[in-house]
């Protein structure tokens, strides 16, 4: 017998402003970039329009995401429906599979890293939840703005802003969902509200959300495997953002997020036949456990100006925690600090430059256990230090070209462990990583606007999965493995119609698995990048404005 699912979504939205007030409070930032055409801030670390972007960029307006949400709020699902050339979502808790351009990607919020690189978790996109997002920039193809991890790009998701043009404002959120097919028990909800005000100099953003999703059924009404699934989940979110502005030139912002997403099923999956039966869930004698018991990030952003220079400062805290069906579980916190600074110039024959650099900071510290907390990886650190220039000349008006370059020093620190009866020594490392990239795009004509780059991004493999075999880390190559993307497009606006078309070229001499030497086949030793990775790809994007 076949099911159907009913669901249904409402959203309330309120805003009130005093008749004939000023809703601009003293002291306000003016919103300078407000008046460019689809504004990110991703690709360059500075605020700029799309059209000045030498390479393929994509932004997912509020608007977008909110339509999205209505049939799926699952953040993988509704980046598949708006990315060319990202991997399909596999629907449950985890992206492993998810690859953008065929490559690792690296995922933000607000600019801080999600992702857990020492081990691999692959929980990092979704972090968020969706009614705490204001839009989504994605960098396609290598990026090194961000460091380790944007091999195949950058995800970023920037968190709700507070209302600049009213005093306060309200959005209710509230959907839910049930199967034809017992009906009590595929029955779930997603409830969430957001609050924005502003008082003086300060403004706010308060969100809150909450949901549970049901047994998920097949249009047969079968049971769904729910292994690393969604079904039977129970998910929280909460955001707070608190910004207080000097003045016109100055302006502090504190922003803390915490997510909380656990599946707790009375089924159990069984093993499917691929091409003859899929795995479906029936029920079991011990619950399945997992998810994400929580995501936490801290950040504390300060923006200023100081003559002609832009100053952008970010201290920032995340704190995760992801349990893998009750078997084991990664424990990962990270520090740091973004220092980025940008200085325009007036050149010669009406010509301009702007130089954009700073300094980056991590300190990333993660484990895996088991679920009785013994020690499934010794305790891992990586230190990084990461120094930045980056150059865009605007030339003859129509001319944008870029250029710049990223050094990062990696330090990797490995406690002792014990694997069996076998007692592995610490051991410290060092790595470097300099990579560059190089664009320039044409804007004279609205209806056709082509570009040209280079760029070069770089990753870590994901060493945890080694090091719980009992490895010792001088046994393991860790060096940082570079991508080289070359990338020729051409995109433009006829009336109502954007388009864009983009081919690229990506190699790089390693992939980021490892695998052990074939020479040493005594111990486990000598695990080295092993293969190469070239990938040819056209993609295109042609939205309706």
């Amino acid at each position: 017998m076949r099911a159907g699912y009913i669901s249904a979504f409402l959203v309330l939205t309120a805003a009130t402003n005093a008749f004939g007030q000023d809703s601009t409070r003293p002291g306000r930032i003016t919103d300078t970039t407000s008046q460019l055409k689809d504004v990110i801030v991703t690709a360059s670390r500075v605020a700029e329009s799309v059209n000045e972007v030498p390479s393929s960029v994509l932004l997912i307006s509020a608007k977008e995401v909110g339509k999205q949400a209505q049939i799926n709020n699952n953040l993988p699902y509704i980046l598949m429906q708006k990315i060319p050339g990202i991997s399909p979502s596999e629907e449950g808790q985890n992206n492993f599979i998810g690859k953008l351009r065929g490559r690792n990607f690296l995922v933000l919020i607000d600019g801080i890293p999600q992702s857990t690189p020492l081990r691999n978790g692959g929980r990092d996109l979704r972090t968020i939840d969706v009614s705490a997002i204001d839009h989504i920039e994605v960098i396609n193809g290598a990026s090194s703005m961000y460091g380790n991890g944007g091999a195949g790009g950058i995800i970023n998701y920037i968190t709700t802003k507070p209302e600049k043009t009213v005093p306060f404002s309200s959005s209710t959120y509230f959907n839910n969902s049930l199967n034809l097919v017992k009906a009590d028990e595929t029955y779930g909800y997603n409830f969430s509200q957001v609050f924005k005000w502003g008082v003086g100099r300060f403004d706010y953003v308060v969100q809150g959300k909450m949901a549970h999703s049901g047994v998920v059924r097949s249009s047969d009404g079968v049971v769904v495997s729910p292994f690393y699934g969604l079904g039977e989940t129970k998910s929280y979110n909460a955001l707070v953002k608190i910004g207080y502005d000097f003045s016109a030139r100055h302006r502090v912002e504190v922003m803390g997020n915490y997510f909380n997403s656990i599946q707790d099923s009375k089924y159990i999956g069984t093993k499917g036949d691929f091409g003859v039966s899929p795995a479906i869930g029936v029920r079991g004698d011990t619950n399945i456990l997992g998810g994400t018991p929580y995501n936490k990030t801290l950040n504390v952003k300060y923006t200023g100006t100081f003559g002609k220079t832009e100053a952008n400062v970010a201290v920032y805290y995340n704190d995760i925690n992801s349990v893998f069906e009750a078997y084991n579980q990664i424990y990962s916190d990270h520090w740091g600090g973004r220092f980025n600074f940008s200085t325009p110039f007036v050149l010669p024959g009406n010509n301009h430059v702007q130089l954009i650099y700073g300094i980056d900071l991590l300190k990333d510290h993660t484990v895996q256990k088991d679920m009785a907390d013994k020690l499934v990886t010794p305790d891992m650190n990586m230190n990084s230090i990461a120094p930045y220039l980056q150059s865009k000349f605007i030339l003859a008006k129509d001319w944008i070209f870029k250029a710049g370059a990223r050094y990062e020093n990696l330090l990797f620190k490995v406690s002792d462990f014990t694997r069996g009866n076998k007692l592995v020594p610490g051991a410290t490392n060092t790595y470097n990583a300099l990579v560059f990239n190089a664009g320039l795009r044409y804007n004279k004509f609205s209806y056709t606007q082509p570009f040209a780059s280079f760029s070069q991004g770089y990753s870590i493999g994901d060493i945890g999965l080694v090091l719980r075999n009992g490895v010792s880390l001088n046994a393991i190559n860790v060096a940082p493995v570079k991508v080289n993307n070359f990338e020729l497009g051409v995109n433009g606006d006829i009336q109502r119609f954007r388009y864009e078309v983009t081919g690229y070229y990506s190699t790089s001499k390693k992939g980021p698995a490892s695998k052990r030497s074939p020479r040493v086949i005594s111990s486990w030793s000598n695990y080295h990048n092993v293969y190469t990775e070239q990938r040819r790809c056209w993609d295109t994007k042609q939205p309706i404005g």
